[in-house]
């Protein structure tokens, strides 16, 4: 009886060593948690993610211009099935301005490329964070305007690296509208107001007093206005008496 008794006490687990062994085991689940939560870096609030990266910011063209919208397009324009992927396609001259588009290098899509614009990433993040943009989509669809964006790239970033002042380009509709309404005021110019051209995305419109027989002043006035509108917010504004 005795030895069945100790045998049996033996192999019964020790109450007081399995306590023990849960509340170390518990000590250590606290102390490395809390290790861990210093370890962890301060989550930034997300308008400060977006403030230090542009890019979470962009958003894609809504409408995307896929390989076969431009096959067909070519098509239509051509008269012949097109059976390539074109890497480049200028549109005819339009009421609009210039346009090409230009095939993504990652994917089937095409992006819609302007003197003064791009609908890709690359562009939009360039031109928010230097107020200029620039990308391989714009040096292939207009190399010449490309080439002064980049050499105002180069002004723009050699005064970030000397710690000057720079003056960035408005990037919203809204902030181009402005720019150019102050353009115009500060140069003195009658105007009646200045919108957003709905037949153009991206254009913006400045009518000037409507008149049936332009005298030589308000010609130069006109011309005054375009200048000044264009440099306060790109080659997409225009000037129209109505």
């Amino acid at each position: 009886m005795t030895t069945q008794k100790a045998i049996t006490q033996k192999n019964q687990p020790n109450k007081e060593g399995l306590e023990e062994f849960k509340r170390n085991v518990k000590e250590f689940s606290q102390k490395n948690a809390a290790k861990t939560e210093q370890a962890r870096p301060a989550q930034a609030e997300p308008e400060q993610v977006k403030a230090e990266n542009p890019k979470l910011d962009y958003r894609p063209p809504q409408y995307e211009v896929t390989l076969s919208t431009v096959q067909a397009l070519v098509s239509i324009m051509t008269g012949e099935p097109c059976h390539i992927r074109p890497h480049k396609v200028v549109m005819p001259e339009n009421d609009y301005g210039p346009i090409t588009l230009v095939l993504s290098s990652s994917h089937n899509i095409y992006y819609r490329v302007t003197p003064s614009s791009c609908t890709c990433q690359g562009w939009y993040f360039s031109e928010k964070r230097y107020g200029i943009g620039k990308c391989r989509h714009h040096t292939l669809a207009f190399p010449d305007e490309a080439g002064e964006n980049c050499r105002k790239l180069a002004e723009v970033k050699l005064a970030l690296r000397q710690g000057g002042e720079v003056k960035t380009s408005p990037a919203s509709m809204p902030e181009k509208i402005k720019a150019v309404r102050n353009a115009l005021e500060r140069g003195g110019i009658p105007f009646k107001s200045v919108v957003q051209d709905i037949m153009g995305e991206g254009t913006i419109l400045v009518k000037m007093p409507y008149s049936e027989d332009l005298t030589p002043d308000q010609e130069r006035k006109m011309e005054r206005a375009l200048a000044l509108g264009r440099e306060a917010a790109g080659a997409q504004v225009f000037v129209a008496a109505c």
